[in-house]
């Protein structure tokens, strides 16, 4: 899958780019895992979901609601996330084609390729998760 947002993570309108991408929380004696997808329009959160394992579930989950709740135009959307092999699954790669979202993917291993989701990770576990530690 080629990398359509080229680091260029700017949207003149809602529902052009989304960036999505999981992360480990930890919480007690355990973790859970989130996924989340981030419109760069308005830099806000369209869709998540948490779960106790970093699957194709807890991906595809976190995609889905944005596709119920959002108003997607057919071939005008870019989906774009890290090489986490969850985000290159064929149920997921369906789950976009299905829906005429069109799959982004960054390069392995750099975090620049998806900083805008990246830099949401950071402020979200400095500001919440690891304050109350």
């Amino acid at each position: 899958m080629p990398d359509l947002a080229n680091r260029q993570f700017t949207a003149a309108v809602p529902n052009l780019l989304w960036v999505a991408d999981a992360t480990r929380i930890p919480c007690g004696e355990d973790v859970f895992w989130l996924a989340a997808v981030r419109d760069v329009f308005s830099n806000r959160i369209v869709g998540w979901r948490c779960s106790d394992r970093c699957d194709t579930d807890l991906i595809v989950g976190a995609l889905e609601y944005n596709i119920w709740s959002r108003d997607i135009r057919d071939g005008q959307l870019i989906h774009h996330s890290d090489r986490r092999s969850n985000h290159t699954l064929f149920r997921f790669a369906r789950c976009l084609a299905d829906n005429g979202i069109l799959p982004s993917i960054g390069s392995v291993d750099d975090s620049y390729d998806n900083a805008l989701m990246e830099h949401f990770w950071a402020t979200l576990k400095i500001e919440v998760v690891y304050r109350n530690f």
